[in-house]
């Protein structure tokens, strides 16, 4: 019995300790971090109609790590920012908005396995997107881009003036219309069909009806056999490819007209999700289709966020004044007719947006009619100070033309007050310390052999930073301007009010003692003004200006001076005499070599890779 007991007590301690681990190991739900994720969808080139082709009513998020660590997450909202908290760590997110249904937590693999059915009349459009999102402490808010999974069609269907008193135009019909769509699978070919219901055009609209359509994606490629646009048709057409039938009568007879989507008017037959089609059709007579696809856009971008401070996930701005321009570069401007633009103020303080020097209130119309189509404005905004109540800059950008096109992109920026602080620069003897423990937004370090500083970005409650002095030096405080005439403050560690968007400060390293850092037990050494030894370091401690002298000990030759040790890959040679004389002015390193030199190595920038 007593054996018995002495295996069942040491089992179960070790039964304890593993618990133990295990509960360890397992993250608790106190480490969850809270953030709200926005979703944006990505910017087409679209009409308004009846249908609300922009707005976010309804978002499912799914959240999947994809080491199979951390548990699978799923939210649901009415509105199109998601709210949550879960445990930090890398995940795969996926939004999928406008389905108007809880969608409930379901694997990756099932997300991608469903497939979203046709509908015959959208109040708003489905849309899906997918991103990587690292969650951490005091994160910036996530962004999902997501599209449309539906493409537009636009058919302006007219009937030729030579013709216009015997036709009538009847009906027209999407036909192969692809049945359901996954979320995720981009340029996908449908394989089950539906014939959507025929829209009646009535006898008020005359010889000429507009029918707008939303459809699913179905691409079905190229054929490249076809070369004009009369060969697109049913004989040469994909199996599966989506055609317009447009119905009409003349006369008694019962015409039927099909016109084959695509992205092109000939060997093209795709219909791709989160695109526009827009179709001219013009009907002559009897079985006579002429089609035109209008195939022109346009780009907008502004060169506001810094490309040096921007990350894979942020865009970060800040005031450059007069560098930044807001660039619009249209495609086939000959065919877009009287193009007009409108920029419009969304958000930020107002009268600090300019465009060309004019002040937005709140927009400016400008008329495009560059035959180039390159377009190129001044943007600057430029509050005094950026806070937290002005520091974020949304506006809109928006082409349009008489004929129904129409493409808007919204731009975002967050801007930042812009700090730059030295701690060496040109006019300085020596360098004498550092920054560390810098707390702002981002930062920058630069660093050579005439200049040391930092590029801090912080809102108006300014970066906070500590100045660490090297060995010998003592810091003497922040300074305006480079002479050192201007004190701001002696505070240690310091944070720095912005009141400007873009301001410098100084830090000022004073020498009090120079550090001859050497093999102290190895060398001889001797001063004018005496010397301290600090064995941690491995260094005579002197006074600036004192005149010393090293030599190797107990006669031992030293035949070459290093800046650093052996082990170093580059190092300088600093004197070849022994003993060695010099003016302490700066922290020293002193290195005995006992090898030869070279007359190479000499000459050679004084510099050499080899060791002792």
């Amino acid at each position: 019995m007593k054996k018995i007991l002495l295996f069942i007590i040491p089992l179960l301690a070790m039964m304890s300790s593993c618990n133990k681990d295990e509960m360890e190991d397992r993250p608790s739900l106190q480490d969850e971090v809270r953030f709200s994720l926005q979703i944006q969808e990505e910017d087409v080139q679209y009409v308004t109609r009846a249908t609300d082709e922009r707005t976010v009513r309804d978002v499912n998020l799914f959240l999947y790590d994809p080491r199979g660590v951390l548990p699978d997450r799923h939210f649901y909202v009415e509105s199109g920012t998601v709210e949550c908290s879960v445990l930090p760590g890398s995940y795969e997110a996926y939004a999928v908005a406008n389905v108007h249904r809880n969608m409930g937590a379901m694997t990756q693999e099932q997300l991608h396995a469903v497939q979203l059915p046709s509908v015959t009349r959208y109040t708003m459009l489905p849309m899906s997107g997918h991103t990587t999102l690292t969650v951490e402490d005091r994160m910036s808010a996530p962004v999902i881009t997501v599209r449309r999974t539906v493409a537009k069609i636009i058919c302006n269907i007219s009937i030729d003036p030579a013709v216009v008193y015997a036709l009538k135009l009847q009906s027209v019909q999407i036909m192969n219309a692809a049945a359901t769509t996954k979320l995720f699978e981009a340029e996908q070919a449908a394989d089950k069909f539906v014939t959507m219901a025929s829209t009646e055009i009535g006898v008020s609209e005359g010889r000429k009806a507009t029918r707008t359509f939303y459809l699913l994606e179905n691409c079905q490629g190229d054929v490249p056999s076809i070369t004009t646009q009369q060969q697109k048709c049913s004989e040469n057409a994909p199996q599966g490819a989506t055609f317009v039938r447009i119905k009409a009568q003349q006369e008694g007879l019962q015409l039927t007209y099909d016109v084959y989507l695509g992205e092109n008017n000939t060997s093209n037959f795709d219909v791709r999700r989160n695109s526009v089609q827009t179709l001219n059709i013009i009907i002559k007579g009897k079985n006579e289709v002429d089609t035109r696809v209008h195939s022109f856009g346009a780009e907008i971008s502004d060169e506001l966020p810094d490309p040096a401070f921007n990350t894979s996930l942020n865009e970060y701005c800040w005031y450059k004044s007069g560098m930044n321009n807001l660039t619009i570069k249209v495609d086939k401007p000959n065919i877009t007719g009287e193009l007009m633009g409108d920029i419009l103020f969304m958000q930020g303080q107002q009268y600090a947006f300019h465009i060309n020097e004019k002040t937005l209130t709140p927009g400016l119309s400008l008329r495009l009619a560059d035959p180039s189509g390159n377009y190129v404005f001044n943007v600057c905004y430029d509050p005094r100070v950026f806070t937290s109540a002005n520091n974020r800059l949304i506006y809109d950008v928006s082409l349009s033309n008489g004929s129904g096109y129409s493409y808007t992109k919204r731009f975002t920026h967050d801007f930042y007050n812009h700090l730059t602080v030295y701690t060496y620069w040109n006019g300085r003897e020596h360098q004498g310390g550092y920054l560390d423990d810098i707390s702002a937004v981002r930062t920058i370090s630069h660093s050579n052999a005439s200049v040391s500083y930092v590029r801090m970005l912080a809102l108006d409650d300014g970066p906070q930073m500590r100045a660490v002095p090297d060995d010998g030096f003592a810091f003497k405080g922040w300074y305006a301007d480079k002479e050192l005439t201007q004190k701001v403050s002696d505070a240690n560690p310091y944070r720095h009010p912005m009141n400007f968007r873009v301001d410098t400060l100084y830090a000022k390293f004073q020498s009090e003692r120079v550090y001859i850092y050497t093999r102290i037990k190895e060398v001889s050494f001797t001063c004018s003004s005496g010397y301290q030894i600090d064995e941690s370091k491995q260094a005579f401690i002197v006074l600036p200006g004192s005149r010393c002298t090293i030599s190797g000990k107990d006669g031992r030759f030293v035949s070459v001076w290093w800046d650093k040790p052996e082990t170093s890959m580059i190092r300088r040679i600093v004197s070849t005499d022994n003993p060695y004389s010099f003016t302490a002015t700066a922290n020293l390193t002193l290195i005995p070599g006992y090898d030869a030199v070279s007359k190479e190595e000499l000459t050679n920038n004084r510099t050499t890779t080899s060791t002792d």
